[in-house]
């Protein structure tokens, strides 16, 4: 990455964001390829069997080349806590507030969580300064949030709290993750592929054991195939790969903040497909976003400057 970087011309922050673009933008196919899934009749069995069996076969062949008795440098001690913090139970996290609370509460609580645990572990963890600059930026950001998830995110029965937490819950783990990569100086490579074949071992077996194929067969090929590249490559793969360098070159901190793009890109990215079209007061908070997220950033200041 740093030499294409410098043959470029590009700085490490550059590089960074551009990482973090590349990062959400998957993450918003793969949300979109999620309500594409559900409602063709997969469970979210299906869909960690996709992401982790595929991304096992990804990453393997990599592995097998690099110390695989030491999981590729990163240590096997690391890797299992990896496991644990991003593996197949952060997917029935994520997706198990939708029992208790609506859509909505999903696309403002989860981003949250990852914001505010990337905030508050960098600076305690990792010693990251926290700026005003930050701080403003993530409150733009949270009202942004708040319009794209619309009079929905004020909607739910008694029991969305519940929701609401496991939601605040699986974001988090993405930010406790993050850190701890970049903590544990971890090649981001060598992190992917440790949660992914771990989980990988773990869950096919379980699901071959337990469950059936049928639902994925029934798929049409172009459905099969775009769930195996956007969930078994790119959401698994390259999107943990270019979020962990990401925050390796810009910090925890200040890369936690991107996801908050994923629910309007998810909005982008599956009208096409769902019918769902962004009303105007979604389109305004994505607009929101992306200001907040420049101003998180630091983009503003430095112009000043």
């Amino acid at each position: 990455m740093s030499v294409i970087a410098e043959r470029r011309g590009l700085s490490e922050t550059q590089v960074g964001i551009m990482l973090g673009l590349v990062t959400v933008a998957i993450w918003g196919a793969y949300l979109a390829m999620n309500r594409f899934g559900t409602a063709s009749g997969l469970t979210m069995a299906d869909l960690a069997l996709v992401r982790y069996g595929i991304g096992t076969l990804v990453l393997l062949p990599w592995l097998i080349t690099h110390s695989p008795a030491t999981l590729g440098g990163l240590g096997w001690r690391h890797g299992i806590i990896m496991t644990m913090i991003l593996g197949p139970s952060f997917m029935y996290l994520a997706v198990g507030g939708y029992y208790f609370a609506p859509l909505a509460h999903g696309a403002v609580f989860q981003p949250s969580g990852l914001i505010v645990s990337g905030l508050v572990l960098g600076a305690f963890v990792l010693g990251e300064t926290i700026r005003a600059a930050h701080l403003v930026g993530i409150v733009i950001i949270l009202a942004g949030l708040s319009l794209v998830a619309g009079p929905a995110l004020f909607q739910g029965g008694n029991h969305a709290f519940l929701g609401d937490i496991l939601f605040f819950i699986a974001g988090s783990s993405w930010g406790l993750f993050t850190v701890l990569a970049k903590r544990w100086r971890s090649d981001p490579i060598a992190a992917t592929a440790a949660v992914s074949i771990l989980s990988g071992v773990v869950f096919v077996p379980l699901f071959i054991a337990t469950d059936t194929f049928e639902r994925l067969a029934a798929l049409p090929w172009p459905s099969l195939v775009a769930q195996v590249v956007v969930q078994g490559v790119l959401a698994a793969v390259v999107a943990t790969i270019t979020f962990t360098k990401a925050a390796q070159l810009i910090g925890a901190s200040r890369v936690s903040v991107f996801p908050a793009l994923v629910p309007g890109i998810a909005i982008l990215i599956g009208a096409p497909v769902t019918g769902e079209w962004p009303s105007l007061t979604q389109a305004s908070g994505i607009a929101v976003v992306v200001v907040g997220l420049l101003t998180a950033i630091g983009t503003f200041q430095r112009r000043r400057r």
